[in-house]
């Protein structure tokens, strides 16, 4: 028999073993086979596929651990991406998938195939499942989306992958200022893009119900950004009515029922921001009725518990609460957005119940564990605030702050708790604390941030340094946007610019950015955007008496 024809007959027997026996039948066939044949196309890819399935069994044949080069480039591609494959299912990690083994060979293969789509898809795949903090970041920059034809051969399709990594909201970025601040030192990802990108394959491909479901998570995730704008959120319900309604009753697969039971929770928060509060919670409830037994519903309950607490219903709340507490969750921030809720359900705090889940889940997911931490003492100093206890409060940021690579937004957020305590108990050593943790806030964010620098103004301005109050005041004009920038910033360029007026003409040679108009203009402006501050009224007051 030609070797050709022969090693054809072996791909067969193999592939009906497998379909026949299962793995060890087909795996037994292949243990007998000679050392060093020339496989064909189809056993290269059955060997590796099945050396895949059987971690603990390794065939630990020659072709497999270093592939011939002398074989056609789709079939080493496919093999590269079965044996990646194999070393993420046999990684010592709890998950489901132990990613890092899969990961650092796929990236070796880069090198040597680095257009190969087949490839890139399952890097991307395998960096989502791997709890990177900057996973998303990374799996956009390997994956590609051409205005052609993709490839959609891999764990997920590149249109998966981006959709995914928009939906990270804890790791994207927004590129329009206009909604928010980005504080976070890596800003790769924008996702309108991913929008554009899931919007045209739903046009290409409208029974394609997994890119309606992406896109749906997609304009979520712009609703969110953007507050909830009414216009998004008619979007959201129609969209999500047309899933809904388009499912069969008669499919009852494990993934339908999660998608179904992700949208019922998305609905519901779209009817909490938009304050229908019992639609949202009739949402939820139905969430619950459809989730699959293996879903982790520590979410549903979470939400429960939220919209009880806006209701002021705190006997439900305390018991979607202790729901939360039995089921537990394995995904960190959970933990932390129950601890904010915890002062808000008036139940006792004395119990360090969460914080020991949140540990553990840490240890488990093998998350950076001073992260986290800084988010908990976070959550723990706005429970503390929230309930008036400033000692409390300013240990809770004290430690969140001591945390290795400290946020700004909680340096910012402690040197703003320390103006209150000095404002309310008159207690100027905390302007000294402020002014620190201000400073080094300013210093760490990447862009400038707004009010960062007119608090920072006021605690300069306090300890006597008008160079410094006059300089953070011009920083805090230019951290707005021109279309968002609020009544309080005009009303301080009104004194900046009345502080300018008073030293002379000499200094307006310099075209500060306080002398573009009188002050008067300035506090005119204020008024005009906010007509109800007495302050500014009586300062237009005195204006027009000098």
């Amino acid at each position: 028999m030609k070797q050709e024809s022969a090693t054809g007959a072996l791909g067969f027997i193999c592939t009906l073993a497998y379909n026949i026996a299962g793995k060890d039948s087909a795996a037994s066939v292949i243990h007998t086979l000679p050392g060093q044949p020339s496989y064909n196309r189809e056993l290269k890819f059955i060997i590796s596929a099945l050396d895949a399935l059987q971690p603990s069994k390794r065939f630990q044949l020659p072709h497999l651990s270093t592939p011939p080069r002398l074989t056609s480039y789709d079939v080493m591609s496919e093999v590269h991406s079965n044996i990646a494959l194999g070393k993420a299912i046999g990684g010592e990690s709890n998950n489901c998938l132990g990613a890092e083994g899969g990961l650092s060979y796929l990236k070796k293969v880069l090198h040597m195939y680095p257009d190969c789509s087949l490839v890139r898809n399952h890097l991307g795949s395998l960096l989502l499942s791997s709890g990177d903090w900057t996973a998303s970041h990374k799996a956009v920059r390997v994956t590609s989306l051409s205005h052609g034809h993709t490839s959609n051969r891999g764990l997920r399709s590149p249109h998966q992958i981006q959709a995914c990594a928009t939906m990270s909201c804890y790791a994207t970025c927004t590129s329009y200022p206009k909604f928010s601040f980005p504080t976070c030192e890596d800003q790769y990802l924008s996702q309108y893009n991913g929008i554009c990108n899931l919007q045209r394959l739903v046009h290409q491909e409208p029974w394609n119900q997994d890119a309606r479901y992406l896109l749906v998570l997609a304009i979520f995730q712009k609703a969110r950004e953007e507050k909830y704008p009414k216009h998004i959120c008619a979007t959201l319900k129609r969209l999500v009515l047309q899933i809904m309604s388009s499912s069969s009753n008669s499919q009852e697969h494990k993934l339908i029922l999660y998608e179904k039971y992700l949208l019922l929770l998305l609905s519901s928060e779209v009817s909490l921001q938009s304050d229908d509060y019992e639609n949202g919670i009739a949402q939820v409830t139905d969430a619950l009725r459809v989730a699959p037994p293996s879903v982790d519903t520590f979410f549903a309950h979470l939400q429960l518990c939220r919209a009880y607490v806006v209701q002021g219903d705190l006997s439900n709340s305390r018991k979607e609460y202790m729901k939360c507490l039995q089921n537990r969750t394995n995904t960190e921030v959970g933990w932390v957005t129950l601890k904010q809720l915890e002062s808000l359900c008036l139940v006792n705090r004395g119990s360090d119940e969460i914080e020991i889940n949140l540990k553990e889940c840490i240890e488990r997911n093998g998350s950076f564990p001073s992260k986290w931490a800084a988010l908990f003492n976070l959550a723990c100093a706005q429970c503390f605030m929230r309930d008036e206890d400033f000692a409390s409060a300013e240990k809770a940021l004290a430690q969140a702050c001591a945390e290795k690579d400290a946020d700004s937004c909680i340096l910012f957020l402690n040197g703003a708790m320390h103006m209150e305590i000095a404002r309310r108990y008159a207690a100027p050593q905390y302007i000294t604390r402020a002014a620190s943790s201000l400073r080094k806030a300013q210093q760490k964010s990447q862009a400038a941030v707004p009010i960062i620098s007119l608090l920072l103004a006021q605690a300069e301005g306090s300890l006597g340094s008008k160079a410094k109050w006059e300089k953070n005041l011009r920083l805090e004009w230019f951290s707005w946007p021109p279309e968002l920038r609020p009544a309080e910033l005009y009303f301080q360029m009104h004194l900046l610019a009345s502080q300018s007026t008073a030293v002379g003409p000499q200094q307006k040679k310099l075209q500060l950015v306080e002398t573009m108009q009188s002050p008067g203009a300035w506090l005119l402006r204020a008024i005009h955007q906010n007509p109800s501050c007495s302050r500014y009224w009586k300062a237009l007051l005195q204006l027009v008496c000098v």
